[in-house]
């Protein structure tokens, strides 16, 4: 098995454990989500593997944050 099929691999499985729906959980406070939101955009800036999930990822915890105050 060459890389790419391991990096297809993987992104789909990033990709399969954001979209199928299961029950929310509170794990982290709102700073903790912003930090790790942080962390996504930067991932996301790349063209590796994951940088699209990343990139999702992070949009989907900047629209369920509240605003900053």
């Amino acid at each position: 098995m060459d890389e790419m099929d391991v990096d297809e691999k993987f992104e789909h499985r990033l990709w399969t454990l954001i979209d199928e729906p299961g029950e929310r959980v509170p794990l982290l406070s709102a700073n903790e989500a912003r930090a790790a939101m942080e962390l996504l955009r930067l991932l996301s800036l790349g063209d590796g593997v994951g940088s699209d999930v990343a990139r999702q990822l992070s949009s989907e915890i900047a629209r369920r944050l509240p605003a900053e105050e």
